[in-house]
Order: C-alpha cells, then sequence, then structure tokens
C-alpha cells in the first residue's frame, strides 16, 4: 500500500468557522445553478408538470423554503466533505466524492421513488438529476476550498485545499 493509506487518521474537531463560511457558499453556488437550471432552463417543464399534478406553480413562501433548504445542502456537502477530508485527504476529489453521496441521498433516490409512482414526469426528474450531478460537485468544491482544519498541536501546516496537499 501506498504512504497515501498509511498515514495515521487522527480525531479532531472541525473548524466550525471554516465550515460555516464554506457551506454558506457552497450553498450560494448551489442556489444560483438552481435557479439557473430550474428557473431558466427546466421553468416551462417544471410549470406543465405541476400544472398535470395539479400543482400550483411555488408561492414566494415556498421559493424562500427552496432557497433555505438548498443552503442546508450546500452546509450538508462541506461538513460531510470535512468529515471524511482526514480519510481520503483535502482536495477536490474528496469534495467530489462528498458531493456524489449527497447527490445519491438527495436526488437519485427520490427520482426512483417518484418513477415508481409518478408524481413529476420520470424524464423531467432524471434530466434534473443529470444536471444536479454537476451542480452539486462545483458547489461542494467551491465552498471545501474554504475549508481548512484547525491546526493541531503537532501540525506541520499541511491541510486545506491551497496548502500542501491537492488529493
Amino acid at each position: 500500500m501506498g504512504a497515501a493509506h498509511n498515514r495515521e487518521i487522527t480525531m479532531q474537531s472541525m473548524n466550525t468557522q471554516r465550515l460555516f463560511l464554506g457551506g454558506l457558499v457552497a450553498g450560494v453556488v448551489l442556489n444560483i445553478q438552481e435557479y439557473v437550471v430550474n428557473g431558466i432552463v427546466l421553468k416551462e417543464e417544471w410549470e406543465a408538470a405541476m400544472q398535470t399534478a395539479g400543482l400550483q406553480t411555488y408561492s414566494t413562501s415556498g421559493i424562500i423554503m427552496l432557497v433555505l433548504m438548498t443552503l442546508v445542502l450546500g452546509f450538508i456537502s462541506v461538513w460531510l466533505y470535512a468529515a471524511i477530508r482526514p480519510r481520503f485527504g483535502p482536495g477536490p476529489r474528496t469534495a467530489v466524492y462528498a458531493a456524489f453521496l449527497v447527490w445519491l441521498l438527495v436526488w437519485v433516490v427520490p427520482t426512483v421513488y417518484n418513477s415508481l409512482a409518478p408524481i413529476f414526469p420520470p424524464g423531467l426528474m432524471m434530466t434534473a438529476s443529470v444536471f444536479a450531478l454537476f451542480e452539486l460537485p462545483i458547489a461542494t468544491v467551491a465552498g471545501a476550498w474554504l475549508y481548512r482544519e484547525e491546526p493541531a498541536a503537532t501540525d506541520t501546516g499541511s491541510g486545506g485545499f491551497g496548502e500542501s496537499s491537492m488529493g
């Protein structure tokens, strides 16, 4: 096994300030992407799907809830990055691993459930999921780039994205 597999993994607390900053950035980036994809590119398809399902388009309070939940997804993605970072190392690859897991849980699982009892057209759900497969890693990498571990007593300065390792 290579040196990367032999490094000792130590438990230390997450840098909550950097976690908050990275999560906020990831959430904002994800909200912008979601607006472009669902509010512009797929807008007509979503409106037709909502009408076919007998649902009204989102109210202002509904849109605010979607924005807040998307911010939460940004935080969850960066938290997951910080949680797996000691095992997989700092860098964009680890951020993509975190994003992929969140994508599976937040987009793929609901898309499969919807296909079994379709409320929305399965093709539209699949299209949104494919877009999210690209959106989420971009947002997570952006947020993870800002995350740095708090220096441990024996830390030599290696750590975050902009530092010595780009794993």
